[in-house]
């Protein structure tokens, strides 16, 4: 009897779970097409429900034939299913144009202490300097997370240090992240849609730095018609321009470009003291263009440069005969440019993949000339180049298990030292290695019991450089109870490997970050968390 009881069982909740459905898509805005993160789409009948991922995707397995998407500011909008298989719906929301009351909305929530997340929308509402809103510095307002020195951008994370933090532009990895020797940051507001920062409890795709992950994702542009502004702050002028080409094809370009150049030339013009010109300050330049092939497919394309710079230069004397000219010129920033795609495969399975090109480089090129002699040129140039592969493929298995692999591969050409001597003695010395990262990985995340979200997962990667060549397993666990009104607990292991090192020469506001990869006399720095 028992065994027919048991037989029973299994049988009726086989047909429950074949009678429930997979629901996937995007969510986006319905006048400006740009993806909505953080979305809610909610099962009608039974309340259960999913939020949208950092592309705007969700996956949801639902029997109700009515779903119902919403987002703080726009209409919910109820959605009908009229098909009794597995379907992609995408979901356009449309913005509220008056104020509500207060409405309270009972919902399960991110019940992780190590995953923390602004929109744009809170950044902006943050004091910031000349009402210029910084990324990085919103950041510090989180806990863990402090500046290296007051009204710094450089982030210190639980104890880490600046060179043990993945920035992630769309995916892309930006090596310098500084402008005015870390007093503001290079991700322009204006470009800015979201940004998630991992604390600790890394999920199993992200490795390589020791501290923390911040990713952050750039808005699309506006589909509908063609938006632009100029604006002018205390430090910088800005240039914001967006619209689309076509209804499926869109852009966004945002500039900036510092405006105290020409007061620190003239200023130094009109002093006595020191007889040299000088000028100092940045640009940066960001564009992004998305082409929603269709329903399933989305392809885009990245590109970012920022530089800063430092020249100083001798003042014309009447009474030098010899006609000397000193001059030194000092160059640091970064370049990245990146093609992604995204693909819905079926309503259970999705994928991203993302190709990447990044350099860093700093140039201190120091020059001296006169009538009587040869002269000379000194130039030293340290740089990081980095041509990265990354692939992620997400599986909805059933209702509450989520199983993410992927697969990156990264080629490392670092330069930390390349100085050259032009004069009567030509001089060449030149430190380069090659580097080669590549890891796969795994995870599983589900919910238990309504109360218990886990993510169990590993990475294996292996790092190659000719002198070295290391192997090594990343197990991830993280466990976090939800106590209701008392609040969470989480558990979590993580073990992480950074194969590079940051050299920083403080005080300088030039010229102050050297990578150095890791050799036999340079170890890999490992890093267990729980």
């Amino acid at each position: 009897m028992k065994k027919c009881v048991f037989l029973i069982f299994i049988v009726f909740s086989a047909l429950v779970v074949n009678s429930q459905i997979t629901i996937s898509g995007f969510v986006y805005d319905a006048e400006t097409k740009e993806a909505i993160i953080g979305a809610n789409i909610i099962d009608s009948i039974n309340s259960a429900g999913t939020t949208t991922n950092t592309q705007g995707y969700y996956v949801f397995k639902t029997n109700s034939s009515v779903l119902k998407a919403s987002f703080v500011g726009y209409q919910t909008k109820t959605v009908s299913l009229n098909q009794a298989k597995d379907t992609i719906i995408n979901v356009y929301l449309k913005p509220l144009s008056y104020k509500l009351e207060e409405v309270i909305i009972n919902a399960k929530g991110n019940n992780s202490i190590n995953v923390s997340s602004l929109d744009i929308q809170e950044i902006t509402e943050l004091p910031s300097l000349g009402g210029q809103p910084d990324i990085v510095k919103s950041a510090q307002v989180l806990p863990g997370i402090q500046s290296q020195t007051e009204a710094s951008s450089l982030l210190i994370v639980r104890g880490g240090d600046p060179g043990q933090n993945l920035f992630l532009l769309d995916n892309s990895a930006l090596i310098y992240v500084n402008h005015l020797g870390g007093f503001m940051s290079v991700f322009n507001p204006d470009i800015i849609n979201d940004i998630t920062i991992y604390k600790a409890g890394f999920p199993a795709r992200y490795g390589g730095k020791l501290s923390s992950i911040i990713d952050i994702t750039q808005r699309s542009g506006n589909s509908n018609e063609f938006k632009g502004s100029f604006g002018i702050g205390i430090t910088d002028a800005n240039l914001s321009l967006e619209g689309k080409f076509t209804n499926k094809f869109t852009y966004i370009l945002t500039a900036r470009k510092t405006l105290f150049d020409v007061l620190l030339f003239a200023a130094s013009g009109i002093s006595d003291g020191g007889g040299y010109f000088m000028t100092y300050g940045f640009h940066d330049v960001n564009f992004k263009s998305v082409y929603r092939a269709n329903a399933r497919n989305t392809l885009a394309v990245n590109v970012f440069q920022g530089d800063d710079y430092l020249n100083v230069w001798n003042k014309k004397d009447e009474n030098d005969h010899f006609n000397t000219k000193i001059r030194a010129k000092n160059i640091w920033g970064n370049m990245m440019s990146a093609a992604s795609w995204n693909c819905i495969i079926s309503p259970k399975i999705f994928s991203k993949t993302n190709l990447s090109y990044s350099i860093y480089r700093v140039s201190d090129i120091q020059s001296y000339t006169n009538s009587t002699v040869q002269g000379f040129n000194n130039k030293f140039t340290s740089k990081v180049q980095d041509i990265s592969l990354n692939s992620v493929l997400s599986l909805n298995v059933i209702q509450d298990w989520l199983m993410v692999g992927g697969l990156h591969i990264s080629y490392f050409k670092n330069t930390p030292f390349d100085y050259k001597v032009s004069g009567e003695n030509n001089s060449h010395t030149i430190l380069f290695e090659e580097i080669v990262n590549s890891s796969f990985s795994l995870s599983n995340q589900f919910s238990l019991f309504k109360f218990v979200n886990a993510e169990i997962g590993a990475r294996l990667g292996n790092y190659f450089l000719s002198d070295t060549s290391q192997f090594f397993v990343e197990p991830r666990l993280d466990f976090s109870f939800n106590l209701n009104k008392l609040g969470s607990v989480n558990i979590n292991y993580m073990h992480v490997n950074q194969a590079s090192h940051l050299l920083v020469s403080s005080g300088n506001i030039y010229a102050n970050e050297i990578w150095l990869p890791s050799s036999k006399d340079v170890p890999i720095s490992t890093s267990v968390q729980t």
